[in-house]
């Protein structure tokens, strides 16, 4: 089975073949308390690099993992970490008034949750150095399994990764 969340900035979907949107659909026996198992799921959004638009990447990937059975503590250190992340591009991407998007990639793959925050913008050695510049990544660093910071020129893109076969996702019956 493969689920698999597709946005486009404006809206949440869901495609699943044979589903029509509705998560419980194939008879897993999936219920309010336990969702469905799902080995494989991601999304991809692109929105404004924005303050809403770091609030909408936050929202889509909690929704996201919330489905997917995220425990609260798991949900909200990956809606911090996302958060932090989404921020950073709409705060230090993009020069002078220019605007500019956030690409968010979320994927699950056997116990494993990696989100891909991309930006198009002046990447790490053109982001100037603040007071606070260090802060909001060593947050991601320590909630996160890992993050890596990558120069992906032109633009950065910061790759996260979180365990997440502890939460109330089931790899199978």
């Amino acid at each position: 089975m493969s689920l698999q969340f597709v946005t486009a900035g404006l809206g949440f979907g869901v495609s699943r073949p044979g589903c029509a949107g509705n998560l419980t659909c194939d008879g897993s026996g999936a219920s309010a308390d336990r969702p469905p198992a799902v080995t494989d799921a991601s999304i991809h959004t692109v929105l404004p690099a924005t303050p809403s638009g770091a609030s909408r990447a936050r929202i889509e990937v909690s929704d996201f993992v919330r489905e997917l059975g995220a425990t609260p503590e798991q949900l909200n250190d990956i809606a911090l970490v996302v958060s932090e992340a989404a921020s950073n591009v709409a705060r230090h991407a993009y020069r002078d008034g220019e605007s500019g998007t956030i690409e968010v990639d979320a994927q699950l793959r056997s116990g494993e949750l990696a989100v891909d925050i991309r930006d198009y913008g002046v990447g790490l050695e053109g982001t100037p150095v603040s007071a606070g510049l260090g802060i909001g990544m060593a947050i991601m660093r320590e909630l996160s399994q890992s993050c890596e910071f990558v120069d992906a020129g032109p633009g950065t893109s910061v790759a996260l990764r979180f365990r997440f076969s502890d939460a109330g996702y089931a790899p199978g019956p």
